[in-house]
C-alpha cells in the first residue's frame, strides 16, 4: 500500500503563535531546537479555487494548488478551530500534475465522511 492510498483519519495542521516579551527572543534562539537554522528561499505560486457562488467557502473549506518548481500540490483545508494559543484544522494534500485542481481527489474526503 502506498502512502497515498493509506487512510489518514484526520490529518491536522496545527499553528502555534507565540508572543515574546522584549529580550526573550535571544533566549529562545539559544535553545537547541532553534540552533543554527538554515534559511531557504523558494518561489511558490499559490492559487485558491471555489465555485462562482462560493460553495466551498460557505461549507468551511478552502481548495488551493501550490506550485513550487515543477511540483504541484493540491490542498483542502477545513475551517480552523481556534482554542487559546493554537489553531487547528484538517488538511489533506495530494501531488498533482498541473496548476488546476483534480476534483476526483475531493471524493477521498467525501468517502471518509468528512463532508
Amino acid at each position: 500500500m502506498t502512502s497515498a492510498e493509506m487512510k489518514i483519519p484526520d490529518p491536522r495542521e496545527v499553528e502555534l503563535k507565540l508572543q515574546l516579551r522584549p529580550g526573550s527572543r535571544a533566549i529562545l534562539e539559544a535553545c537547541d531546537a532553534f540552533a543554527d537554522p538554515k534559511a531557504t528561499h523558494r518561489h511558490q505560486v499559490t492559487t485558491y479555487f471555489d465555485t462562482p457562488d462560493s460553495v466551498l467557502s460557505r461549507a468551511g473549506f478552502a481548495l488551493r494548488v501550490r506550485q513550487s518548481g515543477d511540483s504541484h500540490i493540491q490542498t483542502v483545508k477545513s475551517r480552523a478551530n481556534r482554542r487559546g494559543l493554537a489553531t487547528s484544522r484538517s488538511e489533506w494534500e495530494w501531488p498533482i500534475g498541473g496548476n488546476r485542481p483534480d476534483p476526483t481527489l475531493l471524493l477521498q474526503i467525501v468517502s471518509q465522511g468528512v463532508v
